[in-house]
């Protein structure tokens, strides 16, 4: 589920002196749940908070605030870069920070344990969870409290006029829109503010009015960096080359209804989406078989096993034809991975219903999602647990279930994950399921 509250609060025992170092008890929370809680093993005892100096803290927030809102994790061995500016240990002070990664999923954002758990001591143990989602709204509202509190509290201490002068300068561009855009899509990138090689960001203006702001930002996620107009181009021209055409229609009004009291995680929302389009074909928890495929996409089966114009790209693409149909550059040469590609493409026109998208290993929501409708549609997870035993579970097993249902078994093994029939074990597996 998508948390929607988020605070962090700082609490002075002294309030600071003027032109000193503030220390200050801090805590952060999602939705009720603290994720600064930690065990004194030593004393047997537990707390809410940490403690350090909140302007360093409020200083880290407002200097890496575009790149901890916009930016996803790239991968799952991420950058010194990207961990300095991500890490909530990389904050300076040589405090006993929490063991956070805050990253964006695109709409929400994501507070994940840290590479660097390891460093607790033996003495004194973090007790958050896994992986913690946040609709992004909730994020800033949050993060906004805390720098204004410290601001407020601090303006006299070591370091608040220059902290005071930093946050009027990130809410100033904030407020404005032009800004607001350039420095969402530098984050997504990667980049710092105004650290962007002017080129890359003039043919991601070019290529913008082709594809539209969300596919911009969305291909700046799947390829971030300097590689990105490139791989952007490409995947365009291997989609426009394209002669897998298929009709999308399927996908029109399959978005699960909105939840006015808790968000959705992607996940469960392309799981919902997936178990509305399986009804409203009659698929019941049946393997869909290829002609069933086929006509679900108006194409045939020699029309969908045409050459993958993606093969060597870092993403697939798909591009509205002329004819009110759909061309997807594919990058699988295999069927049962056509399959899941073309079962992410339609997921993706369920979600953005635009002419343009991409098919990646991103971890943004819009991808997401549409890895867990393409899951669930091919694999759904009463239909595997017909072909399971979930409770003696061996790899001959889930292979045997991956040709039942014409998948990779790494589809079988995502849903079980996802389902917590398997464990979630590494920080992929946890992000996915957040």
């Amino acid at each position: 589920m998508i948390a929607d509250t988020f605070i962090v609060d700082a609490c002075w025992p002294k309030m600071p002196a003027d032109g000193a170092r503030d220390v200050a008890e801090i805590s952060i929370a999602a939705h009720g749940e603290r994720l600064t809680r930690f065990l004194d093993v030593e004393k047997g005892a537990q707390r809410d908070h940490f403690r350090t100096s909140a302007v360093t803290l409020a200083f880290w927030l407002a200097d890496n605030w575009w790149r901890l809102r916009y930016e996803s994790l790239d991968g799952s061995t991420p950058s010194v870069n990207w961990r300095l500016r991500h890490e909530l240990s990389s904050a300076s002070g040589g405090t006993f920070w929490p063991p956070l990664m805050i990253h964006s999923a695109g709409e929400n954002v994501q507070l994940t344990l840290a590479f660097s758990r390891h460093l607790e001591t033996s003495l004194l143990r973090y007790l958050a969870p896994d992986t913690t989602s946040v609709s992004g709204r909730a994020f800033e509202k949050g993060i906004d409290h805390f720098l204004y509190q410290v601001r407020e509290i601090c303006a006299s201490a070591l370091d608040g006029a220059a902290l005071a002068e930093l946050i009027s300068t990130l809410q100033d561009e904030r407020d404005d829109k032009a800004i607001a855009s350039w420095r969402r899509l530098e984050a997504r990138l990667g980049y710092d503010p105004d650290m962007v090689p002017e080129p890359i960001m003039q043919a991601l203006g070019e290529l913008e009015r082709r594809v539209g702001s969300a596919g911009i930002e969305e291909a700046a996620s799947a390829a971030p960096g300097s590689r990105s107009p490139v791989a952007l181009e490409n995947a365009l021209s291997a989609a426009e080359a394209s002669e897998v055409l298929v009709d999308l229609s399927a996908a029109h009004g399959l978005m699960p209804p909105a939840n006015n009291t808790r968000p959705m995680a992607p996940w469960e929302m392309g799981k919902l989406a997936a178990h509305y389009l399986r009804r409203q074909r009659d698929f019941g928890l049946r393997p869909i078989r290829s002609k069933a495929f086929s006509d679900l996409l108006g194409a045939t089966k020699e029309t969908l096993a045409r050459p993958a114009t993606a093969r060597r790209l870092p993403y697939s693409a798909r591009i509205d034809d002329k004819a009110n149909r759909c061309k997807v550059a594919l990058g699988s040469v295999v069927a049962r991975d056509r399959r899941f590609e073309l079962s992410c493409a339609l997921g993706d026109e369920i979600w953005s219903k635009s002419g343009f998208g991409i098919i990646s290993k991103a971890k943004t929501d819009r991808q997401k999602f549409q890895r867990a409708f393409a899951q669930n549609l091919l694999a759904p997870f009463d239909g595997i647990r017909q072909h399971l035993d979930t409770d003696n579970l061996d790899d001959l097993a889930i292979d045997d279930a991956a040709k039942t249902f014409h998948v990779h078994p790494n589809v079988i093994k995502r849903v079980l994950i996802l389902e917590r029939v398997l464990p979630r074990q590494t920080i992929e597996e946890r992000i996915e399921a957040a």
